[in-house]
């Protein structure tokens, strides 16, 4: 790819699983993505990488879920973020250091006289009925948005996420679906950010399938997951790690630095176990006045059991 001094580069990869999609559009952005400042650009950093990205990938549920560069810090972080995407475990904190949740966003969107809308809720009936009243679930305005524009101007940090929108296709196998999603950022990290952000997106899918299917009786399974970021950068402040990073991914496939998630030496399903009961119990410490995030040991001294603290039902959904 070649392009002019102010060209904006359009770039599409594609990769089976997260950690392919993730490798090649790292590859391709430092490759032939425009030389800017980014954000954190000072006088004393290297000029950053940044592109229009479209990334798709085919099997969004595939084990291989873990990059061993794309995940800052380690499963107990993927969680956590996981939790406060889908199920909201600091929705409260919005308004409290935070201007939002993509959960608060999309499940308790906030309308200017102070009412809330469940977003999913919403465009599942809307689906169910289609479905009902036209024998059909081929709509294209099954959507949702996190943008609020008499707020997101004026605020530092407005969302990244800007909109997810949904089609269910019919599958090869009869009376099987296929719901693809396909999510739309403004500007995106793709160095720290995008892993962890396609983590907690391609569950959240996995999930509306599975309502879907409920309400509609027939089986809803994930299908592609597409991924449009208008500005997907390589920050210039982390250029000597990227440039690291980098030089192991043309060294090793996606294959050899990544992890999928049944790896015996991960621990995943006990470490994922841990992370929901510790959550749980700050999340009951902060309610009773103890502030955010207490860490183990300190709950533990407060008297919290939190090797068998309970965590709601709907986090093992």
């Amino acid at each position: 790819m070649t392009t002019r001094q102010g060209d904006l580069p359009v770039i599409h990869v594609k990769g089976n699983d997260i950690c392919e999609g993730y490798q090649n559009a790292v590859l391709a952005v430092f490759d032939n993505g425009a030389r800017i400042e980014t954000p954190k650009h000072t006088t004393q950093t290297p000029l950053g990488w940044d592109a229009t990205v479209t990334v798709e990938i085919a099997d969004p549920q595939s084990l291989r879920r873990i990059h061993k560069i794309g995940i800052p810090g380690f499963i107990p972080e993927l969680e956590v973020y996981r939790l406060e995407a889908v199920w909201g475990i600091h929705n409260n904190w919005v308004g409290d250091g935070w201007d939002y949740t993509y959960h608060e966003r999309i499940f308790e969107y906030r309308l200017p006289d102070g009412s809330r809308v469940n977003q999913i809720a919403n465009m599942i009936k809307v689906i169910k009925s289609n479905y009902k009243e036209k024998g059909r679930v081929s709509g294209r305005d099954f959507q949702v948005s996190t943008w609020m524009p008499w707020n997101d101007p004026f605020v530092d940090d407005p969302p990244c996420l800007q909109r997810i929108h949904f089609r269910l296709f019919k599958s090869e196998n009869e009376g099987e679906y296929l719901l693809h999603m396909t999510t739309h950022w403004r500007s995106r990290d793709l160095f720290k950010a995008w892993c962890m952000n396609v983590y907690a997106m391609t569950d959240l899918q996995r999930l509306v399938a599975k309502w879907i299917s409920e309400e509609l009786g027939f089986p809803v399974f994930v299908g592609k997951y597409i991924d449009i970021s208008n500005s997907l950068h390589l920050y210039g402040a982390y250029a000597h790690d990227i440039e690291g990073a980098v030089m192991r991914m043309r060294e090793k496939n996606h294959y050899e630095l990544s992890w999928e998630i049944t790896e015996p030496n991960l621990n995943f399903h006990e470490e994922v176990i841990a992370t929901r009961r510790l959550a749980a119990a700050q999340n009951k410490a902060e309610a009773t006045g103890h502030g955010k995030m207490i860490p183990k040991d300190r709950l533990i001294e407060l008297g919290y059991e939190v090797d068998s603290f309970e965590y709601p039902k709907e986090w093992d959904e």
